[in-house]
């Protein structure tokens, strides 16, 4: 029987953007969670990013970004669960730690791989990978790690040394993607219009062959 994945993806985009071949190869024993799932109130002002993408408010953008995920989702075969927390323009603070341990956990079937992101350079991503360090520890045998991308192509992304020292053992492996696996993967990438241009301005190479969507990395037990 194949493994059961829990993938924990901070934004809509991540879990294409990070852990393709890992949806593709895991099929629909894998389900994305995306954590910054909620809308805020109706007419909230679009943060700067929304309104770069062309959103005059948070909840269009919000709504919009969920039909994305859905339909990334279709493609890799991934089951889709959203969480209520707003993305960080439109919270106050933090998402609660405690908080978020108990929604990720009441998700966890007793055999499910729980993966998180190793939080490279982007904020919110170290804000997700705190709070679920203790959780993943608990049982880590059944912990995984995973580069964010685009992040770590331009950063060094070793395993940061707070899931160093909560997790020691855990083993790097880097996944090339390449032909029927790539095109899968870019399929799914590009569902989610709305934010893909803008990445494209801080990597013009995103999206090529060659581009730094094309390694994955994994630390697993």
């Amino acid at each position: 029987m194949s493994e059961r994945h829990l993938i924990v993806s901070t934004h809509f985009d991540d879990a294409a953007l990070s852990v393709a071949l890992l949806l593709g190869a895991a099929g629909p024993v894998a389900t994305v969670v995306t954590v910054c799932g909620g809308a805020p109130a109706d007419a909230t002002p679009a943060g700067s990013w929304d309104a770069r993408a062309g959103f005059a408010t948070g909840d269009a953008a919000a709504r919009a970004r969920a039909l994305e995920d859905a339909a990334a989702c279709a493609i890799t075969g991934a089951a889709t669960h959203r969480l209520a927390h707003c993305d960080s323009p439109y919270r106050e603070g933090l998402v609660d730690g405690e908080e978020l341990r108990g929604q990720i956990a009441g998700l966890l079937s007793e055999d499910a791989v729980l993966w998180i992101p190793a939080g490279i350079t982007n904020p919110d991503h170290i804000n997700v990978r705190d709070a679920l360090i203790p959780l993943a520890a608990s049982r880590p045998e059944l912990a995984g790690v995973y580069a964010d991308l685009p992040y770590a192509a331009t950063a060094s992304f070793d395993l940061p040394p707070e899931l160093a020292s909560a997790l020691p053992g855990l083993v790097c492996t880097d996944v090339d993607v390449d032909g029927a696996d790539f095109a899968r993967k870019l399929a799914a990438v590009e569902c989610h219009g709305s934010q893909i241009p803008l990445l494209v301005e801080e990597w013009p190479d995103l999206l090529a062959p060659a581009g730094p969507l094309r390694r994955e990395r994994y630390w697993r037990a």
